[in-house]
């Protein structure tokens, strides 16, 4: 179980990057969207990620109060929070591959749990802007990661239960 849960880790990692840059893409194409000096590619990085769920709105124009979201004061959009969230990911994905201590798969849990609740947030903020393929990407990465958390949880239960 815990291996399966590394694969949906790495799994989920790469579909960040696919969607980042979709969304990246298409806030570039949209009109009256801003995308100087490269800055779009942080709206992108919301588009499906574990970190970027934010639902962060701002550089899209979107975001009513003018001031990019943050959560627990981190910009959740920006390419430095996604490159952790893929980094803390592959890392985690490792570790449970190879060396499934208690703390380590405690910590795959609780990561990916949190990257869950940042995909929804994402799939809602997708929602609202109209960017339903997103959306449903940002879904699909929501319940590889709910599924990763589970997977990872059980194996350590499984581990714990004696057996007989």
């Amino acid at each position: 179980m815990r291996r399966l849960a590394a694969v949906l880790l790495v799994a989920t990692a790469g579909l960040l990057v696919i969607g980042t840059n979709a969304e990246s893409k298409h806030g570039a194409s949209t009109p009256g969207e801003e995308s100087s000096n490269g800055e779009s590619s942080e709206e992108g990085h919301a588009g499906t990620g574990e970190e970027a769920e934010s639902g962060a709105e701002g550089e899209g124009g979107h975001d009513e109060r003018g001031e990019e979201e943050t959560i627990l004061g981190i910009d959740a959009e920006s390419p430095a929070a996604t490159a952790v969230a893929v980094v803390v990911s592959l890392a985690l994905a490792a570790g449970l591959w190879w060396d499934p201590r208690r703390w380590l798969v405690t910590a795959a849990v609780v990561a990916a749990l949190s990257f869950a609740a940042f995909d929804v947030t994402e799939v809602v903020r997708q929602l609202d802007e109209s960017n339903t393929g997103i959306a449903v990407l940002a879904g699909v990465i929501a319940v590889g990661h709910a599924a990763a958390a589970t997977l990872s949880a059980a194996s350590q239960r499984k581990r714990s239960t004696p057996a007989g």
